[in-house]
């Protein structure tokens, strides 16, 4: 029978080598790729199954988007799942859906307090049916 230390020490060793190996892609305001000096965000990537998690920060260090992504080539990105945008107080900002990099799904934006400012769905990368607009000092 082997220790518990054994596997924790083995999990801080991959886990700690997994993150020093993260490389930043910079990216301007279009999300294109960018020098440091003129970016806006950049993003790191971790393979993750079949694809990569993919986390972009703004140049402050804050986290500004997370998700799956099928691709990670410079900007390129084929979004599966959950997507989530935050403004750069950390605020939850949007939550999107995609499938195989088509927007799908219920789709929602908030404002910095928390509250819904609007919600809708997307079918096969189209808006249908009604989307609704929430005023932030109505409800």
């Amino acid at each position: 029978m082997k220790s518990p230390a054994i596997y924790i020490i083995m999990f801080v060793v991959f886990f700690t080598s997994s993150l020093v190996g993260q490389e930043k892609t910079w990216l301007d305001k279009n999300s294109k790729i960018s020098t440091k000096d003129s970016a806006k965000y950049y993003f790191t990537k971790t393979k993750l199954g079949n694809g990569y998690w993919i986390k972009e920060y703004y140049k402050s260090g804050k986290i500004h988007m997370e998700g799956l992504s099928k691709v990670a080539l410079g900007y390129k990105k084929n979004f599966d799942g959950v997507i989530n945008l935050f403004f750069e107080t950390g605020e939850l900002k949007e939550e999107q859906f995609y499938i195989d990099g088509k927007k799908e799904g219920v789709w929602k934006t908030y404002y910095k307090n928390g509250k819904i400012k609007s919600k809708g769905k997307y079918r096969n990368g189209e808006k249908v049916g009604v989307w609704k607009t929430f005023y932030k000092n109505v409800y």
